[in-house]
């Protein structure tokens, strides 16, 4: 994660490198291995609602708050003894009480994955196969199983993976790498009907009413209301609406020869590689005839006064048709070429390293023109008998996003270390101490992920509807340009400066592992569109390199593993990390109370109306601050919520919009322990992040706050 460590991967390595190791052949003979792993999925956290019979209550309770006669204003819960049917469940086809997620949910669904791996080779040729399946059932009920489609939520994924070795001599290394995977995600076509918001959304958010229709009429008909703020029954959507499935497929081909150069000076090794990557996507969708909220599915309401169930809309007698439907997800390729000479060679006491890469990478996505990175990168490391690092390293990097003039970028990069417990005064009279080492690193790197736009700096031109010309003798319409944005050909590399300082620990013969890191990150020229132009400027304007921000924080990593004998041992890990963020710098606007602006709050700041309680009383709603027309609540009254006038100035409006938390977590900590008894292993992960907020939209701006009340 540090500067140093990161430079040989370019701008690739300005937000962390993550290393995977897949296995290699072994030279022997061929060992083959089945491996089925079956598992078990369920909710960990289920939201608890109110069931019909006390949400009436609330509402009585509303009601009686503004004066208003519930009877006269909801006879049928409130009149006679309509809320005892609710309360009892007597009569649950005309006084519905419906759990919806224990309607809809599984408890439990299953997941499995195999892998079959054939592994073996000689001194020259050594190979590596392996070929997978993984399938994740749903978690809804099967309501369309007879339908003869699949509308629940599933994943089901194929994989592959041959990597071969060859040593054609002892001084020539030759890899061979071939994997794919093949995914296919399946979801109901809910969207559209439940006008933009899915089956799942509605039941973790409490919005499918328990007490507006059950779930089924006695004769079997799926029920359903005519109210217009009735989400559709969920059971009609998953058993008729049909399905959307999306394929993503994914292939890769890296192929790499390193040669020993023991014949021109001794440890000289030269290597050079040749990366492809492809991905594509593309959807399917079976649905049911129709568009919108208007899908031509059947769910039926019951009139009392005839006695008859009718069609939710009265000009449906029929189930529609099924359509089927599909786009194109896109395809991205990604080429590295890369080549490098490396020396690494041990004089006495003194060991050296270096380093000389180049590299190009070519990322094409969809039809986009092509867009290069190109760099160069020197590294070297020197150490006296393991106990005194140090390493310097510098990439020369450049990208096709940026104009000639500031296409380039340099960013150097060094660390030191000194491992204390090789010094012979340590070594000698601390026993219990296997290693510690304390390190130091500190750098730039650079990062051109601006977007897509393979030139971000030059003008770009698109026709504009309405803007057509008319030619030749019988008139015709054809479109003319606009210039949507203007150029800025200064626009150049965001670099950001890091700095680590950490250290290393084992204790007890390898026994107790502690890690601890304290980071310290400061991005200058952040990419940003300026704030600060009037909306009479005239024209769409640029990306600008104009944000600052910083990060600090620190993480600490202890693992304890022991083997109390041949058959058992077993291990225990606790991390926590801790990460704050502020931007130091954003084109914005000035604004009128310091708790509007964006600059000096995290990345990420959400803002919101914060709550003071609620409305008990009267005297509280004649001396309430006046609501603006720009927060939806209606009228205030008993029970509203009294939201706080930040300003003092008896209004509630946009300048009491203050800042209430991060959508990022501040603290991410995990706790992991397991042991293994004659080859039988049994682990364990809990994991959490803390002190963050999550934001809802449901009519109005609604947040938590530790400190408040939420909203």
């Amino acid at each position: 994660k540090d500067a140093s460590t990161t430079a040989v991967y370019g701008v690739r390595g300005a937000n962390g490198v993550l290393i995977v190791r897949t296995r290699r052949g072994e030279a022997g003979k061929p060992t083959l291995t089945f491996r089925n792993e079956t598992g078990l999925q369920m909710p960990t956290r289920r939201p608890e609602m109110n069931d019909g019979y006390n949400t009436l209550q609330l509402l009585r309770e509303r009601l009686v708050g503004q004066f208003v006669d519930p009877t006269s204003s909801y006879p049928q819960y409130f009149s006679g003894n309509n809320l005892d049917h609710y309360r009892l469940n007597d009569d649950p086809y005309n006084y519905p009480n419906v759990n919806w997620w224990d309607e809809v949910m599984k408890d439990v669904s299953i997941q499995n994955r195999i892998n079959f791996d054939v592994s073996g080779g000689s001194k020259i040729a050594k190979y590596f196969v392996s070929l997978g399946y993984l399938a994740q059932g749903g978690l809804f009920k099967d309501f369309s199983k007879d339908q003869g489609y699949e509308t629940n939520y599933t994943y089901n994924r194929y994989n592959f993976r041959s990597n071969v070795d060859i040593d054609p001599t002892k001084d020539l290394h030759i890899r061979l790498d071939l994997s794919g995977r093949f995914g296919i995600t399946n979801e109901p076509y809910d969207k559209a009907w439940n006008n933009g918001g899915t089956i799942f959304q509605y039941l973790w958010n409490g919005e499918l009413s328990s007490f507006l229709y059950p779930v089924y009429w006695p004769n079997g008909l799926i029920a359903t209301s005519t109210s217009t703020a009735t989400k559709p029954n969920p059971v009609a959507n998953l058993k008729y609406a049909g399905y959307t499935r999306s394929y993503g497929n994914n292939l890769n081909f890296v192929a790499q020869a390193n040669q020993k150069l023991d014949f021109i000076t001794k440890g000289l090794g030269a290597n050079a590689l040749v990366s492809f990557a492809s991905d594509y996507g593309f959807t399917r969708t079976l649905r049911r005839s129709g568009s919108g909220t208007n899908l031509e599915i059947l769910a039926y309401v019951y009139n009392a006064n005839t006695k008859s169930y009718n069609p939710w809309k009265t000009d449906m007698y029929r189930m529609g048709t099924l359509v089927r439907e599909g786009s194109s997800g896109g395809t991205n390729k990604l080429l590295n070429v890369q080549a490098n000479l490396n020396y690494n060679r041990s004089f006495g006491n003194h060991n050296i390293s270096a380093l000389a890469l180049v590299n190009q990478t070519t990322t094409a996505i969809n039809a986009l023109e092509p867009s290069n990175i190109r760099g160069f990168t020197t590294k070297a490391g020197y150490n006296y008998k393991q106990k005194y690092l140090v390493d310097f390293s510098a990439g020369y990097n450049g990208s096709d996003k940026f104009q000639s003039s500031k296409r380039y970028q340099f960013f150097p990069a060094g660390s030191i270390g000194w491992n204390i417990s090789e010094e012979p005064f340590f070594k000698n009279n601390v026993k219990f101490v296997d290693a510690l080492k304390i390190r130091a690193s500190y750098g730039l790197v650079g990062n051109d992920a601006i977007g897509t736009s393979t030139f971000a700096y030059g003008k770009t031109y698109s026709t504009g509807s309405g803007r057509a010309y008319e030619f030749g003798e019988t008139p015709t319409s054809n479109a003319g340009l606009i210039e949507p944005t203007l150029s800025n050909y200064d626009i150049t590399w965001e670099v950001q400066q890091d700095g680590n300082v950490g250290v290393d620990l084992k204790m007890l013969k390898g026994k107790l592992n502690f890690v601890v890191d304290y980071f310290y990150k400061k991005r200058k020229n952040i990419v940003s569109a300026p704030g600060t132009l009037p909306g009479s400027f005239g024209a769409s304007v640029p990306l600008y390199n104009l944000g600052i921000v910083k990060n600090t924080g620190y993480e600490l990593d202890l693992t304890y593993r022991d083997r109390i004998n041949s058959d058992f041992s077993f291990f225990t890990n606790a991390n926590i990390s801790f990460a704050k963020n502020e931007v130091v710098y954003r084109d914005e606007p000035a604004t009128l109370y310091p708790w509007l602006s964006s600059t000096g709050k995290p990345v990420g700041a959400q803002f919101g109306y914060t709550s003071d309680g609620f409305y008990q009383n009267l005297a509280d709603l004649y001396t309430a601050p006046k609501l603006t027309t720009s927060i939806p609540l209606g009228n205030l009254q008993l029970g509203s919520i009294k939201f706080t006038d930040l300003n003092g100035d008896g209004i509630i409006d946009q300048n009491d919009f203050g800042y209430l938390g991060t959508n990022s977590p501040k603290y991410t900590t995990g706790l992991s322990f397991g042991f293994s008894y004659k080859g039988f292993d049994i682990s364990t992960l809990f994991q959490g992040a803390f002190d963050y907020i999550i934001r809802f939209d449901r009519g109005i701006l609604a947040y938590s706050r530790p400190d408040r009340q939420s909203v």
